[in-house]
């Protein structure tokens, strides 16, 4: 099977003052993949189902400085899907959503993923990178691991998405 990369990246490097955000990371990331990456810390009728899909629809008409916190994330959200893009960059989408509607959310991604879209979700919320097919797990600007959250499991030694993240970054301190 031939795989089309939406991203592909060769040694990047990336600082802010003295942080090394990247140091050197090597990336690909299959189109149609929804990639996790962790580390510390149009139409009318699309606009309508932007808006219906984050529950915002009877808010439509508000000013978004009126609306509360997790309505903004479900409103910035609708803004990102709208367009339908291609790659699609998500910061902790799920955080400070109910329970039922991140459900909702990510089926919409997988179903996105499905069509083509590639998503890649930067987070440091567990349960936000198990719903990934694969992660790549970045500290001190490196890369430690890269697969699927088993395989993420299984490099870490743990059935615990957040037990093998620490060993592994624990491991490559030393």
């Amino acid at each position: 099977m031939h795989d089309s990369y939406a991203v592909n990246v060769d040694d990047v490097s990336k600082s802010f003052g003295a942080i090394k955000a990247l140091n050197g990371v090597t990336l690909r990331v299959r189109q149609g993949e929804i990639y996790g990456l962790l580390g510390p810390n149009g139409a009318e009728d699309v606009v309508k189902e932007a808006l219906e899909l984050v529950q915002l629809y009877d808010r439509r008409a508000s000013v978004v400085a009126t609306l509360s916190g997790g309505m903004r994330q479900r409103c910035s959200l609708a803004c990102a899907l709208v367009h339908r893009p291609e790659l699609l960059l998500l910061d902790e989408p799920t955080v400070g959503i109910d329970p039922q509607l991140r459900v909702q959310f990510w089926e919409y991604f997988r179903r996105m993923a499905a069509a083509g879209t590639t998503l890649i979700v930067s987070s440091h919320v567990m349960d936000e990178a198990d719903r990934c097919q694969r992660l790549g797990l970045i500290q001190y600007g490196r890369l430690l691991a890269e697969g699927s959250p088993a395989d993420i499991r299984v490099q870490g030694g743990s059935q615990n998405l957040e037990e093998a993240f620490l060993a592994l970054a624990g491991r490559r301190e030393s």
